[in-house]
């Protein structure tokens, strides 16, 4: 996997995709949004926390909710699947389990009700 086309993944989903609850996301562009998400709670987690602030790092987590439920609509549409499944994740324990695994399964090829197929 190239690093850079990672990095532009995850940051397109940021910028233009911030919200967008329309369309497909290619595992790459799930993936590489998921582990910044991940990384950037830990971080802001344990900075913030250590010195006192944990509300920022709750707002940096809450900041990140928005696209992170989008990018996993997105994903579960390129599957095409509806996006409320990602409801499952709700579910302590195996719905998260669940709904990681369903995002881990490729995507339809070609296109499909939810539009064309994403760029790799």
């Amino acid at each position: 996997m190239d690093i850079n086309a990672s990095i532009n993944s995850a940051k397109t989903t940021l910028t233009t995709k911030y919200a967008a609850f329309s369309g497909r996301a290619g595992p790459m562009e799930f993936w590489s949004f998921t582990l910044l998400a991940l990384v950037v709670n830990i971080l802001a987690s344990v900075i913030f926390g250590m010195i006192g602030l944990g509300i920022v790092a709750t707002i940096v987590t809450l900041a990140l909710l928005v696209p992170s439920i989008a990018v996993t609509v997105r994903r579960l549409h390129d599957r095409d699947m509806v996006g409320w499944i990602a409801l499952i994740g709700l579910v302590p324990v195996l719905g998260g389990l669940a709904l990681l695994y369903l995002c881990y399964l490729p995507g339809t090829d070609g296109e499909n009700k939810y539009g064309p197929k994403p760029v790799a």
